[in-house]
């Protein structure tokens, strides 16, 4: 939470959780460690890292994701969204239906996984 731009949204169903996100402002030239560097028009951007997207699993499919990520990052000052997808799971796909394109990867250990960057400028989350 100290983080510089943190920012966390959530639903609950009654007192239950059924969802949330997270994350935090990445300054110019930051990068997720352990992954292999972007293309500089990314790297030298300020990004937002979106840390966690957690759905409960009784919740998944009604769009409650897609609320979640939009309100994350609807009014964020940052050009680019960045995170990092695993390679073969299901919400790989749904980031790149949402426009996320693969930026870098990392392969240093398992899970592998993708960084996807996501344009915010105009762009629906």
């Amino acid at each position: 939470m100290r983080a510089s731009g943190f920012s966390l949204v959530e639903v609950r169903r009654d007192e239950r959780l059924a969802g949330f996100a997270f994350g935090f402002s990445m300054r110019r030239g930051g990068w997720w460690a352990n992954a292999s560097l972007p293309p500089p028009d990314v790297l030298d951007a300020p990004k937002f890292a979106v840390v966690e997207l957690v759905v409960e699993r009784t919740e998944r499919g009604a769009g409650l994701g897609g609320a979640l990520l939009d309100a994350l990052l609807c009014e964020r000052p940052e050009p680019i969204a960045t995170l990092a997808a695993v390679l073969g799971a299901d919400a790989y796909g749904w980031y790149v239906r949402r426009g996320c394109r693969k930026a870098a990867e990392f392969r240093v250990e398992p899970p592998h996984s993708d960084a996807l960057v996501l344009d915010l400028r105009g762009a629906a989350a």
